[in-house]
């Protein structure tokens, strides 16, 4: 052995082993995501006290986690292509990214939905105090502040780009 490198195949593996890690960044963030929202629906699942335990259909649960990992990573790889992007379009595809995220969520959490098989005659557990219309003010209320809150950042974020 001589001791030189050829500098094609040297340069070769150092793309690769970026792209590797660009990768598997991604699929580790889009995980992340996907798996928090995964973790919110079906720890709220588990948080509801009934009488009986209900049973999950273990394809279609799979299926939800993986309906919200894939949208979560297609809204990260437009929010990574709009770092530091200006002009018209921007606020386009930030919207695009937006619902793509909503539709993370909302596929997960309509197919989450047809996982859960309860048992006949099924109830709330007396306890649960889940009986009433008083569950859905403070719901709606949080939610309401949550889109506001979301609402005036990405004015702002919008009014930043357009001073740079």
């Amino acid at each position: 052995m001589n001791g030189h490198y050829d500098p094609g195949l040297v340069s070769l593996s150092y793309l690769v082993a970026i792209l590797a890690s660009a990768i598997a960044l991604s699929i580790i963030s889009s995980l992340v995501m996907g798996g928090g929202i995964s973790t919110m629906h079906y720890a709220g699942m588990a948080a509801i006290n009934l009488t009986q335990t209900p049973r999950y259909d273990p394809l279609l649960l799979v299926l939800s986690i993986v309906i919200a990992i894939a949208a979560s990573a297609a809204a990260m790889v437009i929010c990574r292509a709009l770092k530091g992007a200006t002009g018209r379009n921007t606020a386009k595809m930030q919207g695009g990214a937006s619902l793509l995220l909503g539709a993370a969520i909302c596929g997960m959490h309509n197919t989450g939905l047809m996982v859960v098989r309860f048992p006949a005659g099924v109830m709330p557990h007396p306890g649960s105090q889940l009986s009433g219309g008083w569950l859905g003010l403070p719901l709606a209320l949080t939610i309401s502040v949550i889109i506001a809150l979301a609402v005036m950042s990405a004015i702002a974020d919008m009014r930043l780009r357009k001073l740079e």
